[in-house]
């Protein structure tokens, strides 16, 4: 991949070779790939993510940029990474399935591919639960609606022919309208993806640790702080959250 992305970025001034963010939704999926990164201690009572591979991992991203292979937010202009994509200034990007309506337009052809890994394959998973409230005055109704949605072949084809997400479900056969619809060609890397799926690492108090974590890296990015000195921080913020 960086092989490719230097030889993209050869082309020209304004050519880019890749764009993967450098935030805290990407960096605990980088951490899964480089698979000696975590968060946490084994029983969540002290953080760990200050640890040299961690480190390492945060500076494998920001590397990109170093390299001049990436460009950074003052680059981009306020141009996003997809439209700089579509534009055809932008050789390969780090995304999700949910972009593939938004590329179909684009004036070149492009395909999808799992994402290469560090030291092992980790893709991000995102999923939707549906639920039924313990107090409602209509649990069969609402258990009935539940089942339906999650599971029947109706909700599912609706679901897959709308774009909206694909249903967490073992039949094949809804999913061949979905694999047939192209760009992309390799719709099968979405699946291929699902062989290796991470989710992020989840405590009490999620929303302060995602900003306290995605506040340092950004801080890196703009080169007031090291990896290690941002990580550092980010264990003494982490270790906190935890015990309270």
């Amino acid at each position: 991949m960086r092989a490719a992305a230097t030889a993209i970025r050869g082309l020209g001034a304004d050519t880019w070779g890749i764009y993967s963010g450098v935030q805290f939704w990407e960096f605990y999926k980088k951490a899964a790939q480089n698979g000696e990164c975590e968060f946490f201690n084994a029983d969540m009572t002290e953080s760990t993510i200050n640890s040299q591979a961690c480190v390492d991992t945060l500076n494998l991203m920001t590397s990109f940029m170093d390299e001049d292979l990436m460009p950074t937010s003052a680059e981009l202009s306020g141009v996003s990474d997809g439209d700089l994509f579509v534009s055809g200034k932008l050789g390969m990007i780090v995304t999700g399935i949910w972009m593939f309506s938004a590329f179909a337009e684009a004036p070149f052809a492009w395909d999808v591919e799992v994402e290469p890994m560090i030291n092992q394959h980790a893709s991000h998973f995102f999923a939707n639960g549906v639920g039924v409230s313990a107090t409602t005055d209509n649990a069969e109704a609402a258990a009935a609606w539940a089942q339906f949605l999650t599971s029947s072949e109706v909700a599912a084809n609706v679901r897959v022919a709308s774009s909206w997400e694909l249903p967490a479900l073992d039949e094949p056969a809804y999913f061949a309208d979905y694999l047939a619809v192209t760009p992309p060609e390799n719709r099968e890397a979405v699946f291929a993806s699902l062989e290796s799926p991470v989710t992020p690492p989840v405590i009490v108090r999620q929303n302060e640790m995602q900003d306290a974590v995605n506040a340092l890296i950004t801080r890196v990015v703009d080169g007031e702080l090291t990896a290690q000195e941002a990580l550092d921080q980010a264990k003494t913020e982490l270790d906190a959250l935890i015990a309270e």
